[in-house]
Order: structure tokens, then sequence, then C-alpha cells
């Protein structure tokens, strides 16, 4: 039979801010960022052969806030804050090699794109496009 692994991982980046208005910048930005991963895989091994597939999900969201200095006035504009979020489905196929304690794991995947409706766009990165990613892994068990 196969093996059905499901879990979960939460991380975060503390909050960062650029720029100080006290310092005559101005502007004032600072964020946080937290990722929440779900992601279901199917496995089996067949000798040396060990080959999965899976998908996945990752919830994203951020608190942000933005102090600026009118660029007429000269005066400091009152705070503006606001929340992000977005999510994201990947699919995934997993295929290694496993010979007494050393293991060799590679993961091939894509990521869904999605419109997020901004109105800045950035050259070289379109987020409705899809996004395909890989890694390589060694493991040793003893």
């Amino acid at each position: 039979l196969p093996a059905i692994t499901v879990s979960a991982m939460r991380r975060s980046l503390p909050r960062i801010g650029i720029g100080d208005l006290a310092a005559g910048e101005q502007y004032s930005y600072a964020s946080n960022l937290v990722a929440t991963s779900y992601r279901a895989v199917a496995a089996k091994r067949l000798g040396l052969l060990e080959l999965g597939v899976g998908a996945g999900r990752t919830d994203f969201g951020a608190d942000a806030s933005i102090v600026f200095v009118h660029p007429v006035t000269g005066t400091t504009e009152p705070p503006i804050a606001f929340g992000v979020k977005d999510s994201r489905v990947t699919g995934f196929v997993d295929a290694g090699l496993a010979a007494g304690a050393f293991h060799l794991i590679g993961e091939l995947g894509i990521q869904r794109g999605k419109d997020l409706g901004l109105v800045t766009t950035f050259d070289g990165n379109d987020p409705r496009q899809q996004r395909v990613y890989g890694s390589i892994g060694i493991r040793f068990g003893f």
C-alpha cells in the first residue's frame, strides 16, 4: 500500500520597516508576513526507488502600514494600515533513490498563477503565470 502523508507548516517573518520620517525621509513602511502551508502526499517505495505525488495549498497573510510626508504641504499624513491575503495551489511529483542510510530525493512541481489585481507591474514577474519549481535533497539516516 502507498504511504499517505498530510502536513501543515507555519512560517513567519517579523515586522520589517523601511524608511525613517524622523531622519528626513519622505515615507516609512512596515510589514510582517505569515505563510501557512498544507500538503498531502501519496508515496510508494519499489525496491531502491521511491515515488510520490501530491498537492498543496499555501495561505499568505500580512499586516502593513505606511506613513508619508505629503509632497505639496510637507505635513505628515496619518498612517494607512492594511492587510494582504493571498493563497496559492501547487501540485508536485517526488522521486528518490534509497540505498541503506543514503537517500537522494528530488521534487518537481508547479504552482498555479493568480490575478492579484495589482495596479503596479513588475518587469519579468507576472503573478498570473504559473511557476515551475524543483528541489534536490540528500539525507543520511543513522
